[in-house]
């Protein structure tokens, strides 16, 4: 037995019932229905109406799939079907306490809506509010309902006797190609929850992340963890009874990849080698990192997966360390089953367990949420780090947050709220807080409504967009941000590389361009230091679910590329010193590559470090440095600012740096050396040379050691000596033409800090005086002596 065998065994002793105790409607059983094309009755759905009137078949219901065991009627006019079939089914209890729940099964294309007694249980694709025989659903049934939805009951939904199950099924339009209808409902004795959300990964840090997921009903809360799927050795838990599950995992390595498995406290939900996410680098440092994004997704139709799965195909199994939603993720309200249709359920749910997501709210989300006091079904949903969890300056709400993830800031903002895009507002005050605190190499900012665009959206005369050109894109130039990821527009539309451009489209010219050309490898987009890391590049990709018409003045001028009729998805990927974005289109089979470019930054700027002096004396004032670029910093033994101080670094050769960082993402240094000396040198000895001369004589010699304290040497003579040579060597050339009895040299050592005390040597003659000479000349025998 494995120890995750043994820890499942030991911790859930209740097993997970995959068969029904029993069975109270069956798949194909026979169901009462009206397809009629108009409302039976206003309590078609309770228990006292008459359906004696209407048609009986078997289950599977429907028309247009060809394996209907029942097909119902649309109407004698194929291009005006009916949009509503009703269908009722009475069964009988005779005490529903005797099980613990209820498991309900549904298919169901395009939408439904499940009554119990006439009370609403579950509905599926529709619009919340009333609904009428004539109400269409609001997306396309991506599964064409072969996928099962589970809506777990309790017996207080069934009364004791007669019991009436009755389903509407609407279709999304008149033309509608097919519908589907079957039903079957399992009685359990022992309660065991189900998962009606998978998990989904949130606040990824270098140490911690949070886990998400959703049950049928209440329970309580548990989280096992580890290196290995068989050893998942940590667990954290939360014993307060609740449906919606969240748990933080902390103190975990960085860089490193975790196993989990979801738990009641009693069963095992979910867990297994597919159940696996990876922690954040250590902030700062780099490596190479992936991110798919997507924009405007939600609309819960097979072109959303086409997209899903187009990139899927083209990533090839690499590894993706985030995704990022672009807003407008469920349409079109943003409701909670709206969110279950078009996000979690049939659509991201595998990927959603493996990779973190994070998000901006679009408009349509904001229809039922509220930015201001962070309700509302995206706020229930999502959780994002408004204190700072995962680094950058805390924000206080989930409206807008910032986060690190290796050498990148991602800073993400609340667009659709028009006093939050006015100069002073809460969001625009932080954004300059955070966005000056940060050192990360890369900035990303991510919001839904694009400041450029004249696609299904005016970036000219719609207010939000004016307000995010005029406002916040002046931060984002000051502060050299890289890349801007937006939606809203369902087209594709990239800009130039570019700075400066806060006016209408007509404003926008050359001088605002910083590169013209389309930045592809091996040309990329360069932002170099010694230009100030000017431009950046907008990416609106809204086209990962839907697209719409463009506007009379497409393309807007700032962009560089576009397309309108092409649905796709954005990979950036970071990697040293270059970001690079593609635009992968929705060819399943064969992903075509629409759009890319790279943005490298070069910190080209060469410091300089200037020392005024080489060498100083340990008693010497302090010595001033200077560097270019300004705004760097000194360092080294003795250094205090920008003076350095010989005193406090001491006698020896130092090494002074200059490192000058800016917040782009430039590092440099540039080194010089100093010496201290510690005061005069010794004074010289070991002097070797003649002590006897012959007057007059020349090219005498006097050599003493090499000090090594001393920079140079100054020698001096008496009278009756010419000093011939350099009197700052270690040796010194002399004549003699003076005849005299005694001659004398003296030397002394030099450095920086002063002289030492002299050596002194007496020479003496060696002729009589006075001499008078006639015949031949005397001559005189010198002897040559090592004076200590």
């Amino acid at each position: 037995m494995t120890t995750k065998q043994f820890l499942l065994a030991f911790l859930f002793c209740l097993p997970l019932f995959s068969k029904a105790d029993t069975t109270l409607v069956s798949f194909n059983d026979a169901w009462k229905y009206f397809d009629n094309g108009y409302l039976p009755a206003t309590n078609w759905n309770q228990i006292m109406y008459n359906d004696s009137a209407w048609a009986i078949g078997n289950g599977e219901f429907g028309y247009g799939d060809g394996d209907e065991t029942t097909v119902v009627s649309y109407g004698g006019d194929p291009n005006n079907k009916f949009v509503t079939t009703y269908f009722r089914k009475t069964i009988s209890l005779n005490n529903p306490y005797d099980f613990a729940s209820y498991h309900l099964d549904l298919k169901r294309d395009d939408g439904a809506i499940v009554y119990i007694n006439g009370t609403e249980v579950f509905r599926s694709n529709m619009t919340s509010g009333s609904v009428g025989f004539n109400t269409f659903v609001y997306s396309d049934c991506v599964d064409d309902g072969m996928a099962l939805q589970l809506i777990v009951l309790v017996p207080a939904d069934f009364l004791a006797g007669v019991n009436v199950i009755a389903v509407e099924v609407h279709q999304i339009n008149n033309v509608s190609s097919d519908l589907l209808f079957d039903l079957q409902l399992n009685a359990y004795n022992n309660f065991v929850p189900q998962l009606l959300r998978q998990p989904y990964l949130q606040m990824v840090a270098d140490s911690a992340i949070t886990i998400r997921w959703r049950t049928n009903v209440s329970c309580q809360t548990a989280v096992f963890y580890g290196n290995d799927p068989d050893s998942l050795n940590f667990s954290v838990s939360d014993s307060a009874n609740v449906i919606d599950h969240e748990i933080r995992l902390a103190g975990l390595s960085p860089d490193t990849r975790y196993f989990y498995a979801l738990s009641d406290g009693t069963n095992v939900l979910q867990g297994d080698s597919n159940n696996y996410f990876k922690t954040a680098p250590v902030k700062g440092m780099p490596k190479p990192v992936r991110i798919w994004s997507m924009g405007d997704t939600g609309i819960n139709t097979i072109d959303q997966n086409n997209v899903r799965d187009a990139f899927l195909n083209y990533n090839d199994s690499l590894p993706i360390d985030l995704l990022y939603m672009l807003g407008d993720n469920a349409y079109y309200s943003g409701t909670d089953q709206e969110y279950q249709d078009a996000f979690f359920q049939n659509h991201y749910e595998d990927i959603l367990k493996n990779i973190p997501v994070f998000s901006v709210a679009g408009n349509h989300e904001n229809y039922t949420a509220n930015a201001i006091t962070q309700t509302g079904p995206y706020y229930d949903i999502f959780t994002f780090p408004k204190n700072g969890e995962c680094g950058g300056v805390p924000s206080g709400s989930e409206a807008y947050y910032s986060f690190d993830y290796s050498n990148i800031h991602f800073i993400a903002l609340e667009t659709n709220t028009l006093s939050l895009l006015q100069p002073g507002s809460d969001m625009l005050n932080w954004l300059q807080s955070d966005i000056a605190a940060t050192q990360q190499k890369w900035k990303i900012v991510v919001f839904h409504n694009s400041p450029y665009t004249k696609g299904g959206h005016n970036s000219d005369t719609e207010t939000d967009l004016i307000l995010i050109r005029q406002n916040i894109m002046p931060i984002l130039d000051q502060h050299k941000v890289d890349l801007v990821l937006c939606g809203h527009n369902h087209v594709y539309e990239r800009s130039y590389f570019m700075d400066g451009h806060y006016g209408l489209s007509s404003t926008f010219d050359s001088t605002m361009v910083v590169d013209s050309s389309f930045g592809e490898l091996p040309q990329p987009y360069l932002k170099k230091s010694s230009k100030n890391y000017k431009g950046l590049v907008v990416v609106q990709a809204g086209c990962s679910g839907v697209l719409d018409p463009i506007g009379p003045q497409w393309p807007h001028p700032a962009m560089k590329r576009y397309y309108d009729q092409e649905l796709g998805s954005l990979l950036i990927e970071i990697e040293t010193d270059t970001l690079t974005v593609t635009f992968v289109d929705n060819n399943v089979s064969s992903p075509q590559v629409l759009d890319e470019f790279s943005v490298v930054k070069e910190c080209n700027v060469v410091p300089q470090l200037t020392v005024p002096v080489a060498k100083v004396c340990v008693t010497d004032d302090p010595v001033q440095l200077s560097a270019t670029p300004i705004g760097g910093f000194f360092s080294g033994l003795g250094v205090v600012d920008t003076v350095f101080n010989p005193t406090v670094a001491g006698q020896w050769i130092h090494t002074i740096a200059y490192t000058y960082n800016d917040i782009y993402g430039c590092h440099v240094t540039d080194t010089k050396t100093i010496e201290v000396v510690g005061g005069v040198p010794s004074q010289p000895f070991g002097i070797v040379g003649s002590i006897l001369v012959c007057p007059p004589s020349n090219n005498e010699v006097l050599s003493i050691q090499s000090l090594p304290d001393a920079d140079s040497y100054i020698w001096s003579a008496s009278a009756g000596v010419n000093l011939t040579s350099s009197n700052t060597d270690t040796l010194i050339k002399f004549d003699i033409n003076t005849v005299l009895p005694q001659y004398n040299i003296s030397v002394s050592a030099l450095n920086i800090c002063g002289s030492s005390i002299p050596s002194l040597v007496n020479i003496t003659s060696v002729k009589s005086f006075p001499v008078s000479l006639t015949g031949n000349s005397v001559i005189c025998r010198v002897i040559l002596l090592f004076i200590q």
